[in-house]
């Protein structure tokens, strides 16, 4: 029949319009009459038209049937063809993950697992990679906990199917989810899955899977505050990967490998491995991991003290994670760009950065941004004098910690007892501080658990006037910082001991540590170390009687205090900030 000239009639009863389009096309006036046409429909009819249409698209673009795989799995799908239905699913999946449509991706993704399990027991099925793809684009929508059950359906499927290379690969993809700072995060069950699928491995002999297993293992030992074990299961790791050429796999160990030697102040080894991880997800195009390796940079510059660097490399992060919709590296960048940004005295958008880093965080299921961010941002309200909002943030930390991801509880937990000890609540900090203490049982050092216990329990010897004891809690971060250069909180640690010499007269070795502080400060920049700097360094020229170098002094930390104070927003929080013992000195002097 002429084609034309159905069209011809059926238009002009007004059941179908042409389409605004630059093809020739029709639509239906109304979704009803649709679905009453297609209704009337046999079903051996509707699909016979399913297939002439899905060839007939096929026919026509060749070159173009990426952008047409949705469409063409929807009608091999009605047509009742799972090989083709298969074949297209997984393409307009693909398509989508490319593009970072990743809701998208997860919808087309599982109709071709479900058509994959149909076709199973005709020939093999690519089910493994598409079990892994649906997972991976649902952990980058944050979808935790439905990643956890894609998984655990693939665990399944393999064990009622024998299937060891599918099962050996859901128990490292269950792993890796357990083994990072996830909502998820379980160290137990990360070793049980890693020791199964570790067996599974050397039974199959695939090493390229062993490579995986000790990644996560690596993994592990860093969120449970074992740095040398990390270490030795991250070289490990590697030297597989390499042997085998995994450059994707290596890319992924030196990445997190970088923030095992940060953890224990190896910043030169940490930013080459950062670097050689990015030059391998650039070469690949892998988007979300070249935004997160941009973010680790960040973090191992602010550690090192390079501020500049350090939001530079967010910013770029924070740009390409918003090009992809990732909310896991905006979460992370934004929570270094808030640590730096404070330092460097820009408050109020500092303090901005850290709650949009912790909304995103939640978003994604991002532990550890929910929990150090949160217990930074208390400790940075306690350093603006908002001691009960500090107080309440860093409680909260630990309330939520209480499913045991270690990390952040003696984090919260010293940034607890600083605040406690500015407060002017003495028992509360010291009982707090021993806790901390007592919740870091790792003999290695920890860059961010060792240092910020050691200026809890510095400050706190300061409070009580136990000068040695304040001198001897800070010195292996200044013996630290002079051995590697991690400039962690080193400029506190410096005022600290300063602050203890000035106190017993020692005014030599009080302006010794305080020019070593001061040369850190203006280098990094941090203008909330600066103005502390200075105001202990007019102390020790006022002690010698210097009482013009000392004014000098005091009226350039002022100058320091005034732009903090005006960068601050918030009037409440300024004025706790200006009304803090130090600050009055500073403002009041003239």
């Amino acid at each position: 029949m002429n084609l034309a000239v159905q069209l011809d009639q059926l238009e002009s009863a007004q059941l179908v319009r042409r389409a605004e389009d630059s093809e020739p096309a029709f639509q239906f006036k109304h979704t009803l009459t649709q679905e009453t046409v297609y209704q009337s429909l046999l079903r051996t009819k509707r699909r016979e038209i399913h297939v002439h249409v899905a060839r007939a698209y096929e026919a026509a673009y060749p070159d173009r049937l990426d952008e047409y795989a949705a469409l063409l799995a929807q009608h091999y799908g009605e047509a009742g063809d799972d090989a083709k239905t298969l074949e297209y699913a997984t393409r307009a999946g693909d398509a989508a993950a490319r593009v970072y449509a990743n809701a998208e991706a997860v919808q087309f993704y599982s109709q071709a697992i479900d058509t994959a399990k149909r076709v199973g027991a005709i020939h093999e099925s690519p089910l493994r990679d598409l079990c892994l793809k649906r997972g991976r684009v649902l952990e980058l929508l944050g979808r935790i906990q439905d990643a956890l059950a894609n998984y655990r359906a693939m665990e399944s499927l393999a064990q009622e199917r024998g299937d060891r290379a599918l099962e050996l690969a859901a128990l490292i993809a269950l792993a890796t989810l357990h083994s990072t700072p996830t909502i998820a995060h379980d160290a137990e069950e990360t070793k049980r899955l890693s020791d199964g699928a570790l067996a599974i491995a050397r039974e199959i002999g695939d090493r390229a899977a062993e490579a995986k297993i000790l990644w996560n293992l690596q993994n592990l030992a860093f969120f449970t505050n074992d740095a040398r074990t990390g270490i030795r299961y991250g070289e490990q790791a590697l030297a597989v990967a390499r042997q085998f050429n995994l450059r994707e796999q290596t890319a992924y160990i030196l990445n997190d490998l970088s923030r095992i030697y940060l953890m224990t102040g190896e910043t030169v080894e940490a930013m080459r491995a950062v670097r050689d991880a990015q030059k391998v997800w650039d070469e690949l195009g892998n988007v979300p991991m070249l935004a997160d390796n941009l973010a680790t940079a960040g973090e191992t510059s602010a550690y090192a003290g390079a501020l500049s660097d350090a939001s530079e490399y967010c910013q770029q992060a924070i740009q390409l994670a918003q090009s992809i919709s990732n909310p896991w590296v905006q979460a992370y960048a934004r929570w270094t760009e808030g640590l730096v940004t404070f330092e460097r005295g820009d408050v109020g958008r500092a303090l901005a950065a850290m709650d949009e880093s912790r909304r995103m965080a939640k978003q994604a299921g991002f532990a550890a941004a929910q929990l150090g961010g949160q217990s930074d941002l208390g400790l940075m309200y306690g350093l603006l004098g908002a001691f009960e909002r500090g107080i309440e943030l860093c409680q909260r930390t630990i309330q939520l910690d209480s499913v045991g991801f270690l990390p952040f509880l003696p984090w919260a937990l010293a940034h607890l007892s600083r605040v406690y000890a500015r407060q002017g609540n003495l028992t509360a900090a010291a009982e707090v501080a021993r806790e901390a203490r007592e919740k870091h049982p790792s003999r290695d050092y920890i860059v961010y658990l060792t240092v910020p216990i050691a200026l809890a329990e510095g400050e706190l010897a300061l409070a009580q006037k136990d000068y040695p004891e304040a001198v001897a809690a800070v010195a292996p971060v200044v013996a630290r910082y002079h051995a590697t250069g991690i400039a962690y909180r080193a400029a506190d640690a410096f005022l600290v001991q300063a602050r203890a010499w000035l106190a017993q007269g020692e005014l030599d070795r009080a302006e010794e540590a305080l020019k070593a502080a001061r040369a850190l400060a203006e280098r990094m920049p941090s203008r909330q170390a600066l103005w502390q700097i200075l105001l202990e360094q007019s102390r020790v020229a006022g002690a010698r009687g210097e009482a013009a170098q000392a004014k000098m002094l005091r009226d350039q930390a002022r100058d320091v205090v005034n732009y903090i104070a005006d960068h601050i927003g918030e009037s409440k929080l300024q004025a706790s900030f200006l009304a803090l013992p130090d600050v009055c000195a500073v403002m009041e002097s003239r």
